[in-house]
């Protein structure tokens, strides 16, 4: 089962392969949920069960959205990172996890216009080049920020906000972003399944 906090469509989970515990919780960040209430005794969840591993998922944060604008040097040195890393670092130590899952929606571009995005960084970057520097600082910086937390494996899948969103799908006029959805595209994956250097992280 899931609970969604009042206000917002954020969901989060703590779970198991045989069964998961849901909770809610409102911390000072917006857009951003996390689990709050006391997980069922582990020695409970796994009597007669072979559970010896916890996933978290996050749903629909829509709250990295400004690491977008700057590389990871930047972003470590905002207000935004370090009130968000509470909120993980919290989480971790409450409630652990393995790995995390992100299934759409770690940011949101729906509200933001083609020709702002550019101006945002520099205004010199064609649309497509924009868009692709936009989603690898943002997803880039998402996986970092996990990993500051301590966890250091996340499974993202792209959501529709991800790729431009609400007014960004307009199939006519200034704010479409169709043509940019390859560069998006690529962003994404590269942001979380590609280091530095540009190698594959995941090798299993």
């Amino acid at each position: 089962r899931t609970n969604r906090a009042g206000g917002g469509n954020t969901e989060a989970r703590v779970g198991r392969r045989d069964r998961s515990v849901v909770s809610k919780s409102k911390f000072n960040s917006k857009n951003y949920t996390s689990v709050s209430q006391s997980v069922t005794d582990e020695r409970t969840l796994a009597q007669g069960v072979d559970s010896s591993w916890r996933f978290l998922v996050f749903a629909d944060i829509h709250g990295m959205t400004s690491f977008s604008w700057g590389d990871l040097k930047h972003n470590k040195n905002t207000k935004h990172w370090t009130e968000q890393l509470r909120v993980l670092n919290h989480i971790n130590k409450n409630w652990g996890g393995d790995l995390v899952v992100l299934p759409g929606d770690v940011a949101s571009y729906g509200g933001v216009r083609l020709e702002d995005l550019m101006d945002k960084l520099g205004g010199d970057l064609s649309p497509e080049d924009a868009v692709y520097q936009a989603g690898r600082n943002c997803f880039n910086g998402t996986r970092e920020i996990f990993k500051h937390a301590g966890y250091d494996t996340l499974i993202a899948t792209v959501g529709d906000h991800e790729i431009g969103g609400n007014e960004g799908f307009r199939p006519f006029g200034k704010k479409s972003k169709l043509h940019t959805l390859p560069n998006a595209r690529l962003a994404f994956g590269d942001g979380f399944n590609r280091d530095g250097e540009g190698e594959f992280i995941f090798h299993q």
